[in-house]
């Protein structure tokens, strides 16, 4: 295995790691999301994931490199990735006890703005985003790129879910939050 593709296994292991440590010491459950709306956001993230991560022979049509190839294209790809991972934890700690890994409420749920929270209503969604884009540049193939915007769409679908529950449980509260700060890409969406 080259360097390239063992950072990449480092940096998205370690996050695995932070993320699943942090994880722990989330609040208590108030509201739940609903099974089937989980599952419409997991499977495209779950099965993206696993594209994007696969090898495939380059002979295939999966395989079929996108761009042209240089060390450049890969050093780029790894820097988006890391940059974006450290935005998603610096955003999961600013979130702290009010995280969860799936689309809830917490006991004595607080609207977070600080932080991370202040450029978008969703950065570790944007964190994921550029990390996954960041990977898919490096490893450059048609079943990549597939796989990084199957799980960009599930993303998109649970964030919508998650500005419905908000909107519904802070009101005008979230509405003023969400007229003022971007929901996935600083000052533009």
């Amino acid at each position: 295995m080259n360097f390239p593709a063992r950072a990449f296994q480092v940096v998205w292991i370690a996050w695995g790691v932070i993320w699943i440590l942090a994880a722990s010491w989330s609040a208590r459950t108030r509201v739940l999301q609903r099974a089937r709306d989980r599952l419409l956001n997991s499977v495209p993230v779950i099965g993206g994931g696993i594209l994007l991560f696969s090898r495939t022979s380059a002979d295939s049509q999966w395989g079929r490199l996108v761009l042209p190839v240089t060390p450049m294209l890969v050093w780029v790809g790894f820097g988006a990735t890391v940059a974006g991972l450290l935005f998603a934890v610096w955003a999961r700690f600013a979130l702290g006890r009010m995280w969860s890994g799936r689309v809830t409420l917490k006991e004595e749920h607080a609207l977070v703005e600080r932080g991370p929270y202040g450029l978008v209503r969703h950065p570790i969604y944007t964190g994921l985003v550029l990390a996954l884009l960041g990977t898919a540049l490096a490893r450059n193939t048609v079943l990549a790129w597939a796989g990084t915007l199957l799980v960009v769409a599930g993303l998109i679908l649970k964030l919508k879910q998650e500005e419905r529950l908000l909107e519904g449980h802070f009101g005008p509260g979230y509405a003023g939050y969400r007229s003022r700060v971007k929901g996935l890409i600083p000052f533009i969406w």
